[in-house]
């Protein structure tokens, strides 16, 4: 994992672990402080715009510069991130999902109605053989089942976890 990915990495560790809760999983993602101006959008407006060229990885960007102002301004320190991944999972999403919103309440809102993990635990984005790539997510250790339970419900494959992260 090259330096800027594993800042990243840490970063989203140092937010998430201070903010992810699982009893509010979907609201304690989603900081408006960092939130990409795409997910403000109506309905399934995020969504048609994530899957336009550019727009998932744009959205992506904004939320790790917004975050690292964030762990900046509130002085929030930031430390590596070894093997164990600081008790989480590495989970990505292809986002070529459907909007039936059937994981958003087995995960507790962790996944939206277009199964899409919250913004505050995403940190890397990838190119992909689709138009549109992949984002990879931190999900920390609380928030694990739920993820995975509503990753079980998810209709076809569009989520998943990583199976290897090399640090």
């Amino acid at each position: 994992m090259n330096r800027e990915i594993a800042q990243r990495l840490a970063e989203t560790v140092a937010w998430c672990s201070r903010r992810a809760r699982a009893e509010a999983a979907g609201s304690s993602t989603r900081s408006l402080a960092v939130r990409p101006p795409v997910m403000g959008l109506p309905n399934s407006q995020p969504l048609d715009r994530l899957l336009l060229p550019g727009e998932a990885k744009a959205a992506v960007e904004f939320v790790c510069e917004a975050r690292r102002r964030e762990l900046a301004r509130l002085e929030i320190p930031v430390t590596p991130v070894g093997s164990d991944l600081a008790g989480g999972r590495i989970l990505l999403t292809t986002i070529d999902t459907d909007l039936c919103g059937a994981a958003t309440e087995p995960s507790n809102g962790y996944y939206d109605l277009s199964d899409l993990p919250g913004w505050d635990t995403w940190f890397l984005h990838t190119e992909t053989d689709s138009r549109w790539g992949a984002i990879f997510c931190w999900v920390p250790a609380g928030l694990v089942e739920l993820a995975q339970r509503g990753m079980d419900v998810i209709p076809f494959v569009s989520v998943a976890w990583a199976l290897y992260v090399e640090l």
